[in-house]
């Protein structure tokens, strides 16, 4: 009887183990999967060092990130956090007559 008790823990405790670990690792992959497949050019996205940009072009397991004026990074795709909404574009109160953000331009 006892034999069968330890058994019985011994699969609770597996099934557990299961739940916790497993199924949310599986989760999280399909989640980098799908990330990976919405990369295109033009997406803005985040990366886990803390840089936003665009992305300029993807080729392989490399993607191309503008993150700023001329500046392009290469990078590997599981550098992607996320993909993030483009910021909206500056009211007219924030615009000068270019349509450029007034801190954007030069003095």
């Amino acid at each position: 009887m006892k034999g069968a008790a330890n058994l019985v823990f011994l699969i609770v405790l597996l099934a557990v183990f299961w739940f916790l670990m497993v199924l949310p690792q599986r989760r999280q992959q399909r989640q980098r999967q799908q990330l990976q497949q919405q990369l295109r050019p033009g997406v803005r996205v985040l990366t886990y060092s803390g840089f936003y940009g665009d992305v300029e072009r993807v080729e392989g397991g490399h993607v191309y990130v503008r993150i700023a004026p001329g500046v392009v990074a290469d990078m590997d795709v599981q550098a992607i956090a996320r993909i993030v909404e483009a910021p909206a574009p500056p009211s007219g109160d924030e615009a000068g007559a270019d349509g450029r953000p007034v801190s954007d331009r030069p003095n």
